[in-house]
């Protein structure tokens, strides 16, 4: 299943529709002042919005590496290590995609250990705790509080909280 297609958010704030000619007095002209008085208040609204999510679409990266940070660090406790293979293919990687979406990701099984998946998912096996199957799983379920709240501070630095 593949991931739902990102396109990136863009402040779009305007008022476009303006009545041209307008007679003194009227509510053409009345609606045309306010508009223009609207225009001229959000501006500065506006920029500091823009600014804001410049400034988060920036730190996004590393927000999410430092927040998915101890769902890693929790996977490799839980993950089987009866030969060592399976733990050192784990990788936590922070990128972007084609679109230039800023994504993490946390992988386990390369070609020493491309049973990653037929472990995680086989619960009937037994293993050392505190070692288990549904290792991932285990820690992203474990870690989801401190997730959000990760990212929630670093959100809040960047809005100077």
């Amino acid at each position: 299943m593949s991931a739902p297609k990102y396109t990136p958010i863009k402040a779009g704030f305007d008022f476009k529709r303006l009545p041209g000619r307008t007679r003194p007095g009227s509510f053409a002209s009345f609606r045309r002042g306010s508009t223009l008085d609207a225009r001229a208040d959000m501006a500065n609204i506006i920029a500091n919005y823009k600014t804001l999510m410049a400034q988060l679409e920036s730190v996004t990266p590393d927000a999410m590496l430092s927040a998915m940070q101890p769902v890693f660090d929790k996977s490799q406790e839980y993950v089987p290590r009866k030969t060592g293979a399976l733990a050192e293919s784990g990788i936590l990687e922070v990128g972007t995609d084609n679109s230039g979406r800023p994504t993490v990701k946390i992988q386990y099984g390369d070609s020493s250990a491309p049973y990653a998946a037929l472990v995680h998912e086989m619960v009937w096996l037994n293993h050392e705790p505190p070692t288990r199957a549904k290792y991932l799983q285990s820690a992203m379920e474990e870690e989801f509080d401190s997730f959000l709240t990760s990212l929630a501070v670093d959100y809040m630095m960047v809005m100077g909280g």
